[in-house]
């Protein structure tokens, strides 16, 4: 076979590979038992991606009116679906790469999903935000939801104030015209530096090091000290939250002529930048 018919080939099954790894299908034959007792959801679940914590998607308002929830409504124009219980509200939007429990902000990598009337989000992130706990048996291809006893912390109470200003305000300074992707990449590598030896260990620290030389720009021009508008609120709570779309990158630019483009392996490129390893 002649070298540009192999490669051709190859890129081929790779590409059925990769479309295999993210089509979503309904499986009529999953069932769900919630604390215990079956129920039947508005659609059956739905996989989406090779993973059970982001790939199998419920309905989530059919899902929350189980749980007993007082208000369960949806906007076809936007594809916005809420579900209030007392004290408590949860808010999905159609594509969306998350959703939004009491203020705090849960990552959706595939984004929520609209059907008919009603919103697919996956199991994983609907379980954390109504502080459920999940688990899927494929032998009897049952996925069993079990309600905690009380609701998740809301937003205020669960991010530290001080971390959400400063990751808020570095995100707003280095990515304010990016995609909100993007932003929440930026998020991503600073959360990695706070988790990394050889990094300080807070975010304000972070950004603000000064160890190796300025590592973040904005806070040698002030644009750091610019208000954030609210879609880098989100992306700061999203990384706040373990959001990884960068994986386990420590470096991001926006050119390739640089030390990290030097000297750190090439990750990916979001909008107008380039992370590294």
């Amino acid at each position: 076979m002649k070298p540009n018919k192999i490669v051709a080939v190859f890129l081929c099954a790779v590409l059925l590979v990769c479309c295999a790894q993210y089509t979503r299908s309904a499986d009529d034959n999953i069932k769900v038992r919630l604390n215990g007792e079956p129920v039947t959801l508005s659609s059956a679940p739905h996989w989406y991606g090779s993973g059970l914590k982001d790939g199998l998607y419920v309905p989530l308002l059919s899902f929350c009116d189980h749980l007993g929830a007082s208000v369960s409504e949806w906007d076809g124009d936007t594809g916005t679906a809420l579900a209030g219980f007392s004290g408590f509200s949860l808010t999905a939007t159609a594509d969306d790469i998350y959703l939004t429990a009491n203020d705090r902000c849960l990552y959706v990598p595939y984004g929520c999903l609209k059907s008919h009337n009603d919103l697919l989000v996956p199991i994983g992130a609907l379980s954390a935000a109504l502080g459920a706990t999940y688990r899927f048996d494929s032998e009897r291809l049952t996925l069993y939801v079990t309600a905690g006893p009380e609701r998740p912390q809301t937003g205020p109470d669960y991010y530290d104030g001080t971390d959400l200003y400063w990751l808020a305000h570095i995100i707003n300074a280095e990515a304010c015209s990016e995609s909100f992707l993007g932003k929440v990449a930026v998020g991503n590598v600073v959360m990695n530096r706070v988790k990394t030896s050889g990094f300080p260990n807070t975010v304000y620290d972070v950004i603000f090091d000064r160890s190796g030389g300025v590592q973040f720009e904005p806070t040698l021009n002030g644009t750091v000290y610019n208000d954030p508008s609210e879609d880098c609120y989100t992306a700061a709570k999203l990384a706040l939250e373990g959001a990884a779309p960068v994986n386990d990158c420590l470096f991001f630019a926006s050119i390739l002529d640089c030390w990290a483009a030097e000297n750190r392996p090439y990750y990916t490129t979001i909008g107008g930048h380039h992370f590294f390893q």
